[in-house]
Formats: structure tokens, C-alpha cells, sequence
């Protein structure tokens, strides 16, 4: 898509039309969207914008973490994995992972 506008030097109409005669059976970006994409390319050096520093690593998992998880669940049971994921900043899915692993023939809910 920003090839396109490249080859249309800077024209996004050009850019669209060139698209459509490319790529037929693909969605047409609406003509607004070349330049923002070029500015951020040029400011950022990325087409995707505010994604540094945004995952998580792999130390979320840590033994303080986990035990801090199973005393939330243990002592409250009706709590759901997204406020205990909200309460320790892990991914809900993460807190799934680890109340599974310690209990694996319990199967309460927790969603």
C-alpha cells in the first residue's frame, strides 16, 4: 500500500487508483490514509505506532507473582480472573495458566 503511494510520488488519489488496478479483489484504503502513513513512517521509522514497551516479558511469571494469585483466589473465591489480572497488572490469560496448573481437578469457573 505505501509502495503505491511511493510510486504515485506523494499522490494519494494516484496512489488509490494504482492500488485498485494492483490488487482488484483487495479493499481500496480510503486516500486519507497514504499521508498520515507516511508521516508516521518518517517520524516513528515504524508503521505501527505507540507498540514499544507495550508487552510483557517473560518475568511476569515469577514465584512472587503466582503465589500472590493463588492467595487472591484462595481468599476470595468468587473473584474473577480479570479483576485478579487487573489487581497484579499479568494478562488474564496468565492468571488462567496459573490457577489451572494448581488446581487441575477443580473446575469453578473464574471468567
Amino acid at each position: 500500500m505505501y509502495f503505491m503511494f511511493g510510486l504515485a510520488n506523494g499522490n494519494a488519489l494516484e496512489a488509490k487508483r494504482l492500488y485498485r488496478q494492483r490488487f482488484p479483489r483487495r479493499h481500496v484504503p480510503d486516500r486519507k490514509m497514504f499521508k498520515p502513513l507516511h508521516r508516521c513512517l518518517c517520524e516513528t521509522g515504524t508503521f505501527v505506532k505507540g507498540m514499544h514497551d507495550t508487552g510483557s516479558g517473560r518475568s511476569v511469571w515469577t514465584p512472587q507473582v503466582v503465589e500472590d494469585i493463588l492467595q487472591r483466589l484462595e481468599d476470595w473465591p468468587d473473584i474473577s480472573t480479570r479483576e485478579v489480572s487487573s489487581a497484579v497488572n499479568v494478562p488474564h490469560s496468565i492468571i488462567w495458566r496459573i490457577w489451572a496448573s494448581s488446581n487441575p481437578y477443580d473446575t469453578r469457573p473464574h471468567a
